[in-house]
């Protein structure tokens, strides 16, 4: 049962990890 928690937690994590990655290359692509 916890296996299912703990797979979408990460999945939230490495989600939330990509979006900031995103923000942070926006401005630099925008400023090239």
């Amino acid at each position: 049962m916890n296996s299912n928690q703990e797979n979408s937690r990460r999945q939230f994590l490495r989600n939330t990890a990509l979006a900031s990655l995103s923000a942070g290359f926006i401005p630099v692509i925008g400023s090239a």
